[in-house]
């Protein structure tokens, strides 16, 4: 399975809370963890401003997925991004063999967006 094949086998629920993956090359090929964004705890209080609530915590568990090793990691994440189903992704390879890739990233008003459109779930 390769990394847009493992994003599009998420739930719809997940793929829209995706936040960002990462990639490992491991002894079997790439290993993706995918990160999904948290919900807070949905309340009134005296200290937000009028009409700002916070919701229930929650946080999916992090996945982790074996990727096709025959393509390279970085053809993948280009095909994902391409792609556009988690937005404009942004990400870097903090050592060899590793890349952090955030979701939604394009721009701070995409990822704002973005974020805006978790907390009316």
């Amino acid at each position: 399975m390769n990394l847009l094949e493992a994003v599009q086998s998420l739930g719809e629920l997940e793929r829209s809370a995706l936040s960002s993956i990462r990639i490992e090359r491991d002894a079997g090929g790439y290993r993706a963890r995918f990160d999904f964004a948290l919900k807070l705890p949905r309340t009134e209080s005296p200290e937000l401003p009028k009409g700002v609530e916070l919701r229930g915590f929650s946080r999916w568990p992090e996945q982790e997925i074996l990727l096709d090793w025959r393509t390279p990691a970085l053809d993948q994440i280009k095909a994902l991004d391409t792609s556009g189903i988690c937005g404009r992704l942004d990400w870097f390879e903090p050592r060899p063999d590793a890349w952090t890739i955030k979701t939604h990233a394009g721009s701070d008003q995409e990822r704002r967006a973005w974020l805006f459109t978790l907390q009316a779930q």
